[in-house]
């Protein structure tokens, strides 16, 4: 009895896993546009790494333009471009 218990969870579990193979994968219309919206935001925090506008208390990427962070109201820090200049990457 035991033995046909463990043998019905076995035939359940690979039917689990076989299941998406099986239909083609799991990929949908809705993962393509959860990818374009996470595309954009990390361009977004790109553009407020390289401007110097990520907020260090909380992490929101803030505009280029931003002083203050528009999440927590911390004032931003100002980034000293001068430091860069100068320094070209090959």
């Amino acid at each position: 009895m035991e033995a046909l218990i463990v043998g019905a969870l076995v035939i359940v579990a690979f039917a689990a896993i076989l299941t998406p193979v099986l239909r083609g994968g799991t990929r949908g219309d809705t993962d393509a546009a959860s990818d374009a919206t996470v595309e954009e935001e990390v361009l977004r925090y790109r553009e407020a790494v390289r401007a110097g506008t990520v907020c260090k208390r909380c992490g929101q990427a803030n505009p280029t333009a931003a002083r203050f962070c528009y999440e927590c109201g911390r004032p931003l820090a100002a980034v000293d471009n001068e430091e860069f200049e100068g320094t070209e990457t090959a």
